[in-house]
């Protein structure tokens, strides 16, 4: 039986393009790209499922942002799709009417149109779609969050009441306490990432995001820690599994 798993890593990239380098205040980057990066989550998340990174630093384009900014409540302290301020509030870069537009076009709009597909093939081959949407946090809230008085365990499972069916939610409980982890759902952030056009529409489109708190693989300087290759082989062991389960579950909905 095919896979119907999908695995997306939206925020691991540093990378910014040179010729983008110049709207930003070059010596908050540093800082930002540190605690705003989800360090390794391409690496932790690596398997043998197909996985969609998306190339580009958050920084200069978030592909988990609505493109939309009166739909986006993080375009209140200047983080929508194209950030124009920093984690403390700070201003991170000038943005013109033009960049924002190229940003959008060459960047946002191809990373979900692939993420559209990507969920289209799996519907087809095995009429069943399972999204899991792969990050990392800081330990400590940083000033932009608008719910910093959240709960901040060791693994945060986001779901969404649509796309993320009771069984989706106890397998990735019950899977991480079952490994000792200190385990929590939308805290401290809340959803999962599910394509447009499915949205609110096709339950055979199921989604979870995993998030999973930094000081458990990697110091404050961004150096991964001795526990690195643990989180690693857990995560792997959790897709694998769920896979698994997910055969188990298509004809749910």
């Amino acid at each position: 039986m095919q896979n119907a798993l999908i695995i997306h890593i939206p925020h691991s990239s540093r990378y910014i393009p040179a010729s983008a380098r110049m709207d930003f205040v070059k010596e908050r980057l540093p800082r930002e790209f540190l605690v705003m990066t989800d360090h390794f989550c391409d690496e932790l998340f690596s398997s043998p499922f197909p996985t969609l990174k998306f190339p580009y630093s958050r920084l200069y384009c978030d592909v988990e942002r609505f493109k939309e900014d009166e739909k986006e409540e993080m375009t209140s302290v200047g983080m929508g799709f194209a950030y124009t301020h920093c984690s403390d509030g700070t201003v991170l870069r000038t943005l013109s009417k033009e960049r924002k537009e190229q940003i959008l076009s060459s960047c946002y709009e191809p990373h979900h149109q692939k993420l559209i597909r990507m969920t289209e093939s799996a519907l087809k081959k095995t009429g069943s779609c399972l999204i899991v949407d792969g990050h990392s946090f800081y330990p400590e809230a940083l000033p932009y969050e608008l719910h910093p008085k959240l709960h901040r365990p060791e693994i945060c499972i986001g779901t969404d009441p649509f796309h993320t069916p009771e069984w989706l939610s106890v397998f990735c409980y019950d899977f991480f306490t079952g490994k000792g982890y200190e385990t929590d759902f939308n805290a401290p952030f809340i959803g999962t990432i599910v394509p447009l056009p499915y949205f609110g529409k096709e339950k055979k489109v199921r989604s979870v995001m995993i998030e999973i708190n930094r000081k458990l693989y990697m110091d404050k300087t961004g150096e991964k820690t001795s526990a690195f290759g643990k989180v690693k082989i857990d995560i792997r062991q959790f897709l694998e599994q769920l896979s698994t389960e997910e055969k188990k579950h298509r004809t749910d909905e």
